[in-house]
């Protein structure tokens, strides 16, 4: 055990032969509030982080953000621009979203909008990398997990990481979904779900600021279903949209 941790224990253990039985129950409920999240029975979400995917190349291109995508299906039915979004509708009843990422949106956009002492404040629980980009805030809240959290932890870094595992659970709701990290010659990021007919989607950065996000939204159909091979074909293929193709 470390001399701080033994430490920060003998001086509960004091002050609950001090003070009595009432103090010991104060100090569980102190603790679990502070620093038990849940075990890897109850949320084990909270406990996977992104596992490195193998890539295969595809074709159909669509474009957004900078960055040239290609979806392996055929059969558009329907296809509509926004500001910052494209959706492709297919006669499967497949959907797919692709929206851009920077900085002017999402916990980056929040942070920046802060004054300076809050910024600090933020940094230190959050970690400099969290907060310096868009990337940065991903990867640490998608590899954050709740055995970061010890008796050794500052409590300001606890505070921090608790923060980032609400909003890692409510990206990850179920224990089942899968999380992968990827990276081909153009871009790095996430893959969030897969494995069910539940929607994933694939955030694929070409900075730290920048990228693009593609939601694909499965047909209701129950025989239907998007593989992984279709997923890792679309990863594949992202490359900057004026990148000629081989």
């Amino acid at each position: 055990m470390e001399p701080r941790t033994r430490t920060i224990l003998l001086i509960l253990l004091g002050a609950a032969l001090a003070l009595g039985g009432g103090c010991v129950y104060l100090g569980i409920k102190a603790y679990n509030a502070l620093y038990y999240v849940g075990s890897r029975e109850e949320k084990p979400q909270l406990y996977a982080v992104p596992q490195p995917l193998a890539l295969t190349p595809c074709s159909v291109e669509r474009t957004n953000s900078g960055l040239s995508v290609e979806l392996p299906w055929m059969g558009v039915v329907d296809e509509k621009q926004y500001e910052k979004v494209s959706r492709f509708r297919f006669d499967s009843g497949l959907s797919v979203l692709l929206g851009q990422i920077d900085e002017t949106q999402g916990p980056i956009a929040m942070f920046r909008e802060q004054d300076a002492e809050t910024q600090r404040g933020l940094e230190a629980m959050l970690g400099r990398e969290a907060t310096a980009s868009q990337y940065g805030f991903y990867e640490a809240m998608l590899n954050a997990t709740p055995e970061n959290i010890t008796l050794g932890t500052h409590p300001g870094k606890v505070i921090g990481l608790r923060m980032i595992l609400i909003m890692k659970e409510i990206m990850l709701p179920t224990g089942d979904a899968k999380l992968y990290s990827f990276r081909n010659e153009s871009v790095k990021g996430f893959q969030i779900g897969g494995g069910s007919r539940r929607s994933v989607e694939l955030l694929a950065f070409d900075s730290p600021h920048s990228g693009v996000a593609i939601t694909v939204i499965p047909p209701k159909s129950p025989e239907l279903r998007v593989s992984q091979d279709e997923l890792n074909c679309i990863i594949q293929s992202i490359r900057p949209a004026e990148e000629p193709r081989e």
